[in-house]
Formats: structure tokens, C-alpha cells, sequence
């Protein structure tokens, strides 16, 4: 069953799934970005119509780089809660286009007496380095150990270490 629908005239994504106990769990990913995207699909008048969202990293959530729904709220998209007392948790990493302009329609727009508390759940996925699994000490190493012939672009580290320091010898002879 879906969560959510998109009234395209008002722009507004309603929540349309009564929630359970007090409480409604959504997965941003799942059950509003990819189910809206199928809907968007599938429906020969909603292909005429910008998406009113976007993503970046991988929406399937299969990749490295955990997916980042943005809301497109610059051109009015909004979300309006189900119209009930409830905590709305929102599960993923929804961003709204604009820190400006809001996320959710104000309840009170929505002749609704109810309180929403909405909570936003980042995923625990995010940007990660594989850095091939070299410890600290296999960094320092492998910077330490490392030839400086052919390290002496002009400019770099290579070359002011190797035209610029002093060898053991010179600095041994030395005088006051």
C-alpha cells in the first residue's frame, strides 16, 4: 500500500497511509522517492511534469555512496502529513532543495487540529574511502619509505627535500 500520493495542482506530496499506534515509519528511498518514480512512469500525464525530486549517490541504495533525496521545494512542492496526532519519522536522507523555503505544509494551512512531530532519520550510509585497508602505520611507512628520485617536480616536497635539506655529511661540516 502506498504512503504517499502527489497532487500535482497543489503541489503537495500527501501522506495518505493512516498511521499506526501514534506512529508512522517511511522510508524516504522506498516508499516515497522510488514508489513516486514508478507512479511518474507509468502515468502518461505525469511524464510531462518535472519530477519533484532528485537524487544524488545511488537511490537503490546498492552503492557507497548512500542516495540523497532532495525535495524540490523552490517550485512549491511541499509534504502535508496525514491528518492525525502521530510522530511522522522520516527514515533516510531527505534534503529540501532550498534551508529557505519549507518542507512540510504548516497543519494549520491544512484546516487539520492535529500535532505531527516529524523526525528525519539519516541513513547511516554515507560517503565512504575504501583506502585499501593500510592502517596508520602502513601510511606512514609507506610516506617515509618512499624514493624521492624522480619527486622533484619544481615546487613539490620531493624536490625541496632533495635539493634544499642537508645531508648528514654537510650538516657535519658545519662551523660557528
Amino acid at each position: 500500500m502506498p504512503y504517499v500520493r502527489a497532487n500535482t495542482e497543489s503541489r503537495i506530496i500527501e501522506f495518505i497511509e493512516a498511521p499506526v499506534s501514534g506512529f508512522q515509519s517511511v522510508d524516504v528511498r522506498v516508499d516515497i522517492y522510488s514508489y513516486l518514480k514508478s507512479e511518474w512512469h507509468a502515468n502518461n500525464t505525469l511524464q510531462k511534469l518535472k519530477f519533484p525530486f532528485r537524487s544524488f549517490g545511488d537511490p537503490t541504495g546498492e552503492s557507497q555512496i548512500g542516495p540523497y533525496i532532495f525535495i524540490d521545494n523552490v517550485s512549491g512542492w511541499r509534504m502535508l502529513p496525514y491528518a492525525a496526532d502521530h510522530e511522522l519519522i522520516l527514515r533516510g536522507n531527505l534534503i529540501p532543495e532550498s534551508a529557505v523555503q519549507g518542507l512540510t505544509v504548516p497543519l494549520w494551512l491544512s484546516q487539520s487540529n492535529n500535532t505531527v512531530i516529524i523526525k528525519m532519520r539519516e541513513s547511516a550510509q554515507a560517503l565512504t574511502v575504501t583506502t585499501g585497508g593500510a592502517d596508520a602505520n602502513g601510511i606512514a611507512n609507506a610516506v617515509w619509505n618512499k624514493a624521492t628520485s624522480g619527486m622533484n617536480t619544481a615546487g613539490s616536497v620531493g624536490e625541496h627535500i632533495t635539493t634544499k635539506t642537508l645531508t648528514k655529511s654537510q650538516y657535519m661540516s658545519l662551523k660557528e
